[in-house]
């Protein structure tokens, strides 16, 4: 009797092992990692944003930015990331630029000088992109 237990508790084991070594299934987590770089100064504006990681379902997030008289925002993301879209506002909320990203770019536009938000309207599946600000490479 206690061979046979034995015996089926091994064969349940080496099923299961064998059925998680061979799966297809790839097990995505839902998470994001996010860098900031912030304006000299500020512990709230940001300048240059880094976000990786998978999303299970939609998510916007938001940084409070500082928007120049002619902004000019670049935007590098790798070939897998999932689609995007970028709002930026003003203070007030009014909708200064909103646009679906599909690819890299860089794009521009203007605006009253003064403190802005950013927002972005993340898709389920794989993020990989940096955004840079007005920034010195610019």
């Amino acid at each position: 009797m206690r061979k046979i237990l034995i015996g089926t508790l091994l064969t349940v084991i080496i099923i299961f092992i064998g059925v998680n070594a061979f799966s297809d299934s790839d097990y995505k987590s839902d998470g994001l990692n996010i860098n900031n770089t912030y304006v000299d100064g500020s512990t709230e504006l940001v300048t240059d944003i880094s976000v990786s990681g998978n999303l299970l379902q939609n998510k916007k997030i938001q940084f409070k930015v500082l928007l120049e008289a002619n902004n000019v925002i670049s935007l590098t993301k790798e070939e897998n990331t999932s689609d995007m879209t970028l709002n930026i506002t003003t203070k007030n909320g009014d909708i200064i630029f909103s646009e679906t990203i599909i690819e890299s770019h860089g794009f521009s536009f203007d605006a009253v000088a003064g403190e802005g938000e950013l927002e972005l309207e993340l898709s389920d599946g794989d993020h990989e992109f940096e955004i840079m600000i007005n920034g010195e490479n610019q």
